[in-house]
C-alpha cells in the first residue's frame, strides 16, 4: 500500500520534477505483483486454516469479491474522474484497476484452488502467465473488439486508433501471479506451520535472490547482445528482458518485483521474530488489514493533490508524501477500530445471516 500510495503520489510531480516522477513511477512499481502475491497468500493461508467450513468461507468471499467489483470499482472511478478531470461514466467503462482483478480471483478461485498441492498451484499460476504472455505478442488484433479484449485479458503493447481502455490490468496474467500467491500462502501454514523459522526463511530468500539474478542477466544478455531495438525481433527482445514493462508485465519485470516482494514479505516475518521491531510491524499492520479501504483513501487524497504541483510536488516533496500517509494511516487506523471491514460483507450478511456459520469473518487482508 505504501508503494501504490507512492505511484500515486508522483502525479504531483509532473510538471515540476518529471525525471523524479518517472524514478518514483520505477520504484512503486513493486506493487502491484506484490499486492497480488500477498493477497494470494492471505487466501491459501484461509483455506489451509478452515478445511471444514470452505464452502461457507468461498461464499463469503464471493459476495466480498463482488462488493469489490461493483460497489468499489465505482467509487474508485469516482476518483479518478475527480484526479483526471474526466467524465464519471467514461472513467467507469475504460478502466479496470487492479482491485477488480483481486475481486474476480476472490469470486472465482477459492472452490477451484482449495485443497489443490503447493506445486500444482505454483505450475497452474505460471502456465497461465506463460500463455498470457504468448497470445500478447503471437495475437494482434486490428479491430476494436479484438484489441480491447487483448488489453482486458492479456495487457496491450499499443494499437494507436484503436485503444478504448484507457487502463486496463490484465486479467489473465494478474490471476497466474495471485494463483503463485496462493501456492506461497500454502507452502507457509503447511511447511512452517504458518510461521516461517529461519530455515523456511532462508529458502523463500534463495528462491527469490535467483529470480532476481536471471532478471539480471536477462537484462545484461540484451544490453551485451546490442539489438536494434526499431526491428521488430529487437524489440520483443527488449520487451521481454526489460525490469520496467509492466503492461503487458514482462518476465524480467515480475521476476524482479516479485522477487523484492517476496523478499519485503520475508523480512516482515524477521521483524515478526523481534520483539524491538514489534512496533513497526503493527504500523504497517494497519494498512494491510485495511488495505482495500487504503487503496481507495489514497486516490482521493493524491487526485486533488496532483492539480496543486507547485505546492506539493517541490523539493519538499518527501515531506508532502510523510504527511499524506501518516494522515491515511490515522483514517486506517479508525477504520480498523470502527471494524469498517464488515462493509465488504454486507451482501453476504444480509442473504446468510451475521455470521453464516463461521466462527470469525475472513481476513480484511485478502481484500
Amino acid at each position: 500500500m505504501c508503494f501504490v500510495a507512492l505511484s500515486h503520489f508522483s502525479w504531483t510531480l509532473e510538471t515540476t520534477q518529471p525525471g523524479l516522477e518517472d524514478m518514483l513511477q520505477n520504484v512503486a512499481m513493486i506493487a502491484s505483483p506484490t499486492f497480488l502475491l500477498l493477497s494470494g497468500a492471505m487466501l491459501g493461508l484461509l483455506q489451509l486454516r478452515r478445511k471444514d467450513g470452505l464452502s461457507l468461507l468461498a461464499s463469503r468471499l464471493f459476495h466480498r469479491g463482488l462488493f469489490v467489483l461493483v460497489v468499489g470499482h465505482l467509487v474508485i472511478s469516482g476518483a479518478s474522474a475527480l484526479a483526471h478531470h474526466k467524465p464519471y461514466w467514461s472513467v467507469v467503462l475504460d478502466r479496470i484497476y487492479i482491485t477488480d482483478v483481486v475481486a474476480l480471483c476472490l469470486m472465482l478461485l477459492p472452490r477451484i484452488t482449495a485443497r489443490r498441492s503447493v506445486s500444482s498451484l505454483l505450475t497452474i499460476g505460471i502456465v497461465m502467465y506463460l500463455v498470457a504472455l504468448f497470445a500478447s505478442y503471437l495475437w494482434r488484433p486490428t479491430e476494436r473488439p479484438g484489441v480491447v479484449l487483448e488489453q482486458i485479458l492479456f495487457g496491450m503493447h499499443g494499437h494507436p486508433g484503436h485503444q478504448l481502455m484507457v487502463f486496463a490490468s490484465p486479467v489473465i496474467p494478474y490471476i497466474g501471479i495471485y494463483i503463485a500467491g496462493i501456492g506461497l500462502g500454502s507452502y507457509i501454514d503447511k511447511m512452517a506451520g504458518g510461521s516461517i523459522d529461519s530455515r523456511e526463511s532462508w529458502r523463500i530468500v534463495g528462491v527469490a535472490l535467483s529470480m532476481l539474478f536471471v532478471a539480471v542477466c536477462a537484462k545484461a544478455g540484451w544490453m551485451l547482445a546490442h539489438l536494434d531495438v526499431q526491428t521488430e525481433f529487437g524489440s520483443v527482445v527488449h520487451s521481454l528482458t526489460s525490469p520496467f514493462q509492466k503492461l503487458p508485465p514482462s518476465p524480467a519485470y515480475l521476476m524482479t518485483f516479485t522477487s523484492l516482494g517476496i523478499l519485503a514479505l520475508c523480512s516482515f516475518f524477521w521483524m515478526e521474530r523481534h520483539a524491538a521491531r514489534a512496533l513497526p510491524l503493527r504500523a504497517f499492520a494497519v494498512l494491510g488489514q485495511c488495505s482495500f479501504f487504503v487503496f481507495i483513501l489514497q486516490f482521493y487524497i493524491f487526485g486533488p493533490m496532483s492539480d496543486r504541483p507547485d505546492l506539493f510536488g517541490g523539493h519538499l516533496w518527501w515531506l508532502s508524501y510523510a504527511g499524506s500517509m501518516a494522515v491515511i494511516w490515522s483514517l486506517a487506523l479508525l477504520w480498523r477500530k470502527a471494524r469498517g471491514n464488515r462493509v465488504f460483507d454486507v451482501t453476504y450478511t444480509l442473504t446468510h445471516g451475521r455470521n453464516g456459520g463461521l466462527a470469525k469473518p475472513a481476513g480484511g487482508a485478502v481484500t
